[in-house]
């Protein structure tokens, strides 16, 4: 999906596609909200053995992971940034490394 662009409500959809839209989800910490908030839901379903606890549980768990998490993946992506352009530098020559220096 492009950026800016509207998607129907996930209520709009039939089943399969729900799970299509679910599953094709980029963005990485909402990808692991979603996980911390079903796993607190089904160990409060398991503990209280109700749904009302569960539910209320994975609903305040989500916005928290996902604060938390965005911060993370941020650090990931940035390491990952300047270990790609050390490699990149690494491999340049003798001359294409001396212009490199002259100008940053």
């Amino acid at each position: 999906m492009a950026d800016g662009e509207n998607p129907k409500s996930l209520t709009d959809a039939k089943t399969d596609t729900w799970f299509e839209r679910i599953y094709a989800e980029q963005d990485f910490p909402t990808n692991i909200a979603i996980a911390a908030g079903a796993a607190a839901g089904l160990i409060l379903y398991l503990y209280s053995g109700d749904w009302p606890p569960a539910f209320f549980g994975a609903a305040m768990i989500f916005p928290i992971v996902k604060l938390l998490a965005n911060p993370w993946k941020e650090a990931r992506d940035g390491k990952r940034e300047k270990r790609r352009l050390k490699e990149l530098f690494d491999n340049l020559g003798h001359e294409e490394r001396a212009v490199v220096e002259a100008f940053v």
